[in-house]
């Protein structure tokens, strides 16, 4: 009886096409985003600099006082926090802002920020409800789609922009083109989520080394790619490529000099090779922080809002394990709390885990794979309004969360 309760009830949730849901998160998260916004900026709730930093830079730019330069000369820095004068990309080595500022020179305003956000993050959907529509069936994709779009990070991170909110969808839409052999669209999707962020290519790289096993070993994505090595070759010599021409050539363009290893890590050691050697004489630094209870509650975070799942594909979880190490040898709470953006590096990596946890689930429990597909999306829910509240609480707390 209940079984047939909640079946019903799932055909009722998700008969719609998928891009009403994709709309409906856009307008929603759009207009809690601002009056997020709004509350900040009449002192309501305790001010996020991240947005007013974006909203300066842009600003700046359009108004010739500077490359992506930040300073108090506008409201959303004056009023809250006070910098020096310096570019962006002393710190970033984002180029996928040249892509935006034409957007925000013909809406001048942070609220265009945060509405261009939430439009791309949940497009993030489409590609995502295609991977799983092929690999799986059509219910099956559009309810992981469904579940993305409640992920609590996919959530409740709209009140904040960063451009690195984008990466899920030009890496759905990547391994998507990779599926369906369209090498040019994949370039495309493979540029795009490149030039997010400079820490990109340690989510690329792997996933290049995935997709190779994948396709001789899985084939979950590789079914119908012909010639193979033209997407490995790309993942597997742009990314690392990309990545050292961050850290060695643009960054230390902007700061005048070489780049400054972040003091995030200095409690692993001064450089990244300092962290290497620390790494192979003093491993108890690393093991401590992996092993904390930190570090338990983060892949808590992570996982409990997808019901463990990607636990059933360790391989496919595997390709996020640089940047879960970069989350969880910071020194930065920051990086492993849910509401940060550093955690849209790991969502792709997430999904696909999903996604290929069910097909191995399909394959095996074949008369029983609906089942567990109804309970996925019921558990969605429930873990969507618990870290829902959660967020609420940290959203009107008195001090900053990081």
């Amino acid at each position: 009886m209940w079984q047939h309760f909640f079946s019903e009830k799932l055909v009722s949730y998700i008969g719609k096409p998928i891009h009403i849901y994709v709309a409906a998160y856009a307008i929603i998260f759009f207009l809690l985003s601002s009056l997020g916004l709004w509350l900040q900026l009449n002192g309501k709730i305790t001010p996020e600099i991240d947005t007013f930093w974006f909203d300066n830079i842009f600003y700046n730019t359009i108004q010739g006082n500077g490359f992506f330069h930040v300073s108090p000369n506008h409201y959303s820095v004056s009023e809250i926090y006070r910098y020096p004068n310096f570019s962006h990309f002393h710190q970033h080595n984002q180029p996928i802002l040249l892509f935006v500022l034409p957007i925000y020179y013909l809406f001048p305003s942070v609220y265009t920020l945060l509405c261009l956000q939430a439009i791309l993050i949940g497009v993030g959907a489409i590609p995502l409800y295609f991977i799983g529509k092929e690999t799986l069936d059509e219910t099956s994709g559009k309810i992981i789609a469904i579940s993305y779009l409640l992920y609590p990070t996919v959530m409740w991170n709209t009140i904040l922009f960063h451009p690195i909110t984008f990466a899920p969808f030009f890496i759905f839409s990547m391994v998507y083109f990779y599926m369906k052999d369209k090498i040019g669209l994949f370039i495309l999707s493979l540029f795009f989520s490149l030039i997010l962020k400079e820490n990109v290519p340690l989510v690329l790289f792997p996933l290049g080394v995935y997709l190779l096993y994948d396709f001789y070993n899985g084939k979950y994505f590789s079914p119908y790619v012909s010639n193979r090595w033209k997407y490995f070759l790309l993942l597997l010599v742009l990314t690392p490529a990309y990545f050292i021409l961050s850290f060695k050539i643009v960054i230390p363009y902007f700061t005048g000099g070489e780049y400054v290893f972040a003091g995030r890590y200095a409690h692993l050691g001064s450089s990244f090779s300092e962290i290497l050697t620390n790494f192979v004489e003093k491993p108890s630094l690393f093991i401590s922080e992996l092993v904390s209870k930190e570090a338990l509650s983060y892949f808590l975070q992570l996982l409990l809002p997808v019901s463990f799942v990607p636990l059933l594909s360790i391989a496919t979880l595997s390709i996020g394990i640089p940047i879960l190490l970069q989350n969880l040898l910071s020194s930065s709470f920051a990086q492993i709390c849910f509401i940060a953006q550093y955690q849209f590096n790991l969502i792709p990596v997430i999904f696909l885990s999903v996604i290929v946890g069910f097909v191995k689930i399909k394959r095996k429990r074949n008369e029983t794979f609906k089942k567990y597909m109804i309970s996925y999306f019921h558990l969605t829910l429930a873990w969507c309004i618990v870290f829902s509240l959660i967020r609420f609480f940290i959203l009107i707390s008195p001090e900053p969360l990081f």
